[in-house]
């Protein structure tokens, strides 16, 4: 099978915390599929990004029998492949493409004023500055509301536990939900930890993922 051929031959590399690649990490973990989670110290990572090791100069990247791939949504489509997770139909699988470039859309705002100078807006000040503030508020009251509201929607249109309106989750559940509970964390300051509250379905699908048992074994072991 796809899942047997590609056992033992990827390496994920990322740093020891949920981030980027808990997504790809728990869609593996929930499949079965075998990786090898090389958690970087930032002087490892360095180290890879000056040796050119990395095709976009960051991580997550995977090691396939030794080709590494970049970016997460690449990164999960390939995982969704091997593992049954990613629809086979193409209309199904370009809703579950729209959903994960929703995601993009969602966390651009919150990845520019976090990573000001990577992405040019250095002008912004640091994140502690007055118009990072002025900048975290708009996206809380006025960006994150929107989106929020279009996920709603899809999950009720949908009418089923997930996303894309699957009986089972794909890999849009899984890339999704460990942004949203990021933000539910209060991990970001000036983005409200009860953002979540008026959203029912999205809290009831968070849940429900959480109680996945490979998820929560995953989670007890890494993210107690």
């Amino acid at each position: 099978s796809p899942l047997q051929m590609a056992a033992d031959q990827l390496k994920l590399y990322y740093f020891d915390f949920p981030g980027k690649a808990e997504c790809i990490r728990l869609a593996c973990a929930y499949s079965g599929l075998k990786f090898e989670d090389v958690r970087l110290t930032r002087e490892q990572f360095m180290e890879m990004k000056t040796s050119g090791a990395l095709p976009y100069g960051q991580v997550p990247a995977l090691s396939v029998n030794g080709k590494i791939l970049g970016q997460t949504s690449s990164i999960m489509r390939y995982i969704g492949k091997i593992t049954g997770l990613y629809p086979t139909d193409p209309i199904k699988a370009a809703l579950v493409d729209s959903i994960l470039d929703e995601e993009a859309d969602m966390f651009a705002s919150i990845g520019v004023s976090k990573y000001q100078e990577r992405f040019g807006f250095e002008l912004l000040g640091g994140e502690d500055s007055e118009q990072t503030k002025t900048v975290r508020k708009s996206i809380n009251d006025n960006v994150l509301p929107r989106h929020l509201a279009f996920l709603e929607r899809l999950i009720t249109e949908g009418g089923t536990d997930w996303f894309a309106g699957t009986p089972t989750p794909t890999i849009a559940d899984f890339v999704l939900v460990p942004r949203l509970q990021w933000l539910a964390d209060g991990a970001v300051a000036g983005i409200d930890a009860k953002c979540l509250d008026s959203y029912p379905k999205i809290k009831n699908l968070i849940a429900t993922f959480s109680a996945l048992p490979q998820v929560a074994e995953w989670n007890k072991k890494f993210n107690q």
